[in-house]
Formats: structure tokens, sequence, C-alpha cells
């Protein structure tokens, strides 16, 4: 299994440089040793019971999404239309330092994560308090946040298992976090949030459910190295 492990680790590593996108550190060894230690704990996750339904990606608020263009002719049909932007930016300024240092900050996008998967709790399976492990059957699920090829801001992907009966298709879950974009104020207001059926990806890529876990969790630690593990570790619940 660790021969396994190694031998995709080097294929997504080969990969990168390729692309020219190896990271910053240049120490190939050590950016193995981390990849292989991180895709070995996700895969003992599988062994324990962690059964992954639902794989969803989702974007934080960013102020740049209040700068909308603006109409600035008005031809027949909008043909050849002229579209600008608001003159007067200023006012968006220090909202923007604030939000652009949150969306680029690890410890932040973790402590908006928090706040979301709260509400998958309590909303989607019903639990209000997770301390209260004697009271309900606590669902894993697993954060992952990648900066993604320009570096600049996070974005978030999701591992969760089944829910309920009433959200078992990609329309309903995609109205649960309809629901809780509307609830925080840290999800994107209008980038899409993209769900998932492995069950269903599965059929359509003619792979065995084992093999389908196994990609998805190497597509999750392709931003791992030595310095940053993708893996969010405080919002993520492991068995």
């Amino acid at each position: 299994m660790v021969v396994t492990d190694f031998l995709w680790v080097m294929v997504q590593i080969t990969q990168n440089f390729l692309m020219g996108n190896f990271m910053e550190n240049k120490n190939p060894k050590c950016n193995v040793e981390e990849r292989i230690a991180t895709l070995k704990f996700l895969h003992d996750q599988v062994w324990k019971g962690f059964s992954p339904r639902w794989f969803i990606n989702y974007h934080l608020f960013h102020p740049e999404e209040l700068i909308k263009p603006i109409k600035e002719t008005n031809r027949p049909l909008g043909h050849k239309d002229r579209y600008g932007i608001e003159k007067n930016l200023w006012k968006y300024l220090p909202r923007f330092k604030y939000f652009d240092y949150r969306r680029s900050d690890r410890d932040e996008v973790e402590h908006d994560t928090r706040k979301i998967r709260n509400l998958i709790l309590r909303k989607g399976y019903g639990i209000k308090r997770l301390n209260q492990t004697w009271k309900y059957k606590i669902p894993q699920m697993i954060f992952v946040h990648e900066l993604g090829r320009y570096k600049l801001k996070y974005h978030t992907h999701l591992l969760l298992p089944e829910i309920s009966k009433s959200l078992n298709s990609v329309n309903s879950v995609e109205n649960l976090f309809s629901y809780i974009r509307n609830k925080v104020q840290c999800m994107s207001r209008w980038k899409k949030i993209e769900v998932i059926d492995l069950k269903e990806e599965l059929k359509l890529n003619q792979r065995n459910d084992g093999d389908n876990t196994k990609f998805i969790l190497g597509y999750l630690n392709k931003e791992t190295h030595k310095n940053i593990n993708s893996i969010d570790y405080k919002n993520s619940i492991f068995t």
C-alpha cells in the first residue's frame, strides 16, 4: 500500500513540474514525505468507516463581487453596448483590504469555515451541539482549502457522507448550501456552489468504489507540501 501511495504522489509531483507549478518548496523529498503521510492519514479515515457521498466546492465572499459592470449605452437589442465600472471605487477600499487579507490568510479562512460547518451540522444533520456525542451520531467530514493556480485566494473542497433521505440528490444538497449561503456573510454571493454525487461519478467513470475514493483523496492532497497542508484539521471531523 505504501508503494502505491508513493507512486501516486510521484505522478502528481511530475505533473506539477511539467506545469511549472511545484509550489515554493523546492525540496522534492520533503514534499513526497508530507504528501504520503497525509494520503495515508486520509486513506486511514476511509478504512475506519468514512464513506463520502458528496464532493462540494465553494468560494468565500470577496468585495470584488460588489464591483459590477455599468451599462453606459442603450443600443437596440443591446448590440455593441458599452460597459464600464463605477468611477468612485474608493468607498470599497477599506472593505476590500479587510476581506482581501481574510481570503488569503489560512487562519481567517478556517475561522469562517467553522460557521459553515456548524450550519451544515445543524441544518443538514439536525445536530445542535457537536460535543453531545451521546445524543447524536456525528458525521465525518473533510474540509480542504486550496489557493489554486494563482495562489491569491483560498477556495474550499468538502467531502460529506450521506445526509438524510430528504437530501439525497444534487439539487437538494445545492438547496441546503443555498440556505447556508444566505445565513452567513462569508460565502460568495454569486459564485457557483458545485455539488458532485460521488455515486453517480463512480458510474460515469466506471470505477469501483475504492478507486473512486482514492482518486478523490489524491485530488484533495495535490497542494500539500512540507510548509502547507491543505487539510483543515480544525474543522474537519475525523473517525
